[in-house]
């Protein structure tokens, strides 16, 4: 689940630009501490040193894995620049490889002023290490978040098409984001182009559950259109497979009257009931052998003597009820 915040503390470096039309997004991360209060002390850290390094973002974004849920926290207004990128290091080659000359073109078609790249977008970084963030994209529930926030800054006026870059792409001399290591796998920003969110890989056998949904963010479940949400008070939900999303366990649901379909994570769910597991459904033929030798006449003789039977023991018990 996606949480947008603002936090417009006073000190934060940042720029009025006239005219300011930013055009792309530009991705970060803090390499300091994961959380809220690794964002709270980046925050501090930008106002303690707003005379030396003079640095900041427009937006801080963390994932809380136990809640499920993708803060993305505004510090300086989209009506301003940030002071995401030193322009003196913009464009300067580290290794000049095919790779880098390709990331310096795109980042020039994005950008209008090569000279000031801060005065060209909104910037948002992650608070963590690359491993926390190559742990945090693991998880479909932080991509789909990721993706959502990414929609909802590409509605801004002046945003372009395909507007997304990561810092180390502009100034690979210094920084290398959005890799996993200088010159390796990008982590973020060809997963924030990809059309499909999430991979549901089910497991045989099939199997139909009753399970009670655990309440609040960790009970975050995917909609076939990517969207989220959770459970605000405990629900009796069925679900009618099991498989995973990127290596994380999840169930299908079959929810409610409309009969909609939602992936719940397996940690949303509780107080699991007995599994009714499909099973293929065979028709079994037997074939009975009637013993030979015996004649119609003979079967025609023994049911008139059965009928006889009973009409003499039908007359007999009338008799004795008299």
């Amino acid at each position: 689940m996606l949480k947008i915040e603002s936090n417009f503390a006073a000190g934060i470096p940042q720029t009025i630009v006239a005219g300011f039309t930013p055009r792309g997004l530009a991705w970060h991360w803090t390499a300091g501490a994961t959380g809220r209060a690794g964002a709270l002390g980046t925050i501090q850290h930008f106002i303690n040193t707003r005379l030396t390094i003079n640095a900041s973002y427009h937006i801080l974004l963390w994932w809380d894995p136990v809640a499920q849920v993708t803060t993305a926290m505004w510090i300086v207004p989209a009506t301003r620049a940030s002071h995401s990128m030193n322009p003196a290091n913009a464009f300067v080659p580290k290794t000049s490889s095919a790779r880098e000359t390709v990331r310096f073109g795109e980042v020039h078609r994005i950008l209008a002023r090569d000279t000031d790249p801060n005065a060209d977008c909104i910037s948002v970084s992650f608070c963590g290490m690359p491993g926390d963030l190559a742990t945090a994209v693991k998880s479909p529930v932080f991509v789909a978040d990721v993706r959502e926030l990414a929609r909802r800054l590409g509605g801004l006026p002046t945003i372009i098409s395909r507007p997304h870059f990561g810092h180390g792409w502009i100034q690979p001399i210094t920084r290398f984001e959005m890799d996993d290591a200088p010159g390796g796998a990008d982590l973020l920003i060809a997963t924030l182009y990809e059309k499909e969110e999430f991979v549901f890989k089910p497991r045989n056998p099939i199997v139909t559950q009753d399970w009670d949904t655990v309440v609040g963010p960790a009970s975050t479940f995917i909609r076939p259109d990517g969207t989220t949400g959770f459970f605000s008070t405990s629900e009796r939900v069925k679900s009618i497979a099991s498989g995973s999303v990127g290596g994380v366990a999840y169930r299908l649901l079959d929810y409610g009257p409309d009969h909609e379909a939602l992936l719940m994570p397996r940690s949303g769910l509780t107080n699991p009931r007995t599994a009714s597991i499909g099973a293929q459904i065979k028709t079994v033929t037997k074939t009975v052998e009637v013993p030979t030798g015996i004649t119609q006449a003979e079967v025609d003789a023994a049911s008139a003597a059965g009928r006889t039977a009973g009409i003499k023991a039908a007359a007999a018990s009338a008799a004795a009820t008299k």
